[in-house]
């Protein structure tokens, strides 16, 4: 199954050097998150059900660099492929309006072999994030609405953390 993880850049550093880092939530492609597709009558395209559950975790880095204020502003997705179903998710409460429906629970750490790719902000969108992360949720997604991450295969993570040779 395919998982998507916002963290940092610190995340990132800590991934990239000790090889693993510590999910308690994750986002992907849940039944929950197909049923609300189907219920707008949005279709059930897979890039955009994975579009989607990548925007959630966007979120979550967002949320990660809001709660540390001295964490570079640059939001960081891990996208990975693990093994079988990652749970379900404390999240997902169909009495609350603001549930996540591709949010899961993923209670491993997650393996440098298990990344995809690393989907990064870039330095030109620093400003912006670092605005971002000091509002609430409505204007930050005003702030970052034309601010796409920048996508990356697992072999360039040293070069996006600033390590290439």
């Amino acid at each position: 199954m395919r998982i998507y993880v916002g963290t940092s850049l610190i995340g990132l550093r800590q991934l990239h050097d000790e090889g693993r880092l510590t999910v308690e939530t994750a986002y992907a492609v849940t039944p929950e998150l197909r049923e609300m597709y189907e219920e707008a009558d949005a279709g059930d395209d897979p890039e955009e059900l994975e579009f989607e559950a990548t925007g959630a975790a966007e979120e979550a880095s967002l949320g990660v660099l809001a709660a540390d204020l001295g964490l570079p502003a640059r939001r960081v997705v891990v996208a990975a492929d693990v093994e079988g179903d990652p749970g379900e998710s404390s999240d997902r409460d169909a009495a609350e309006p603001e549930a996540v429906p591709s949010a899961v629970e993923y209670q491993d750490d997650l393996h440098r072999s298990h990344i995809a790719a690393v989907h990064v902000d870039d330095t030109e969108a620093e400003v912006l994030v670092d605005q971002a992360r000091r509002t609430d949720p409505e204007q930050a997604a005003q702030l970052l609405e034309d601010v796409a991450l920048s996508w990356y295969p697992p072999e360039e993570i040293a070069l996006v953390l600033g390590d290439a040779p």
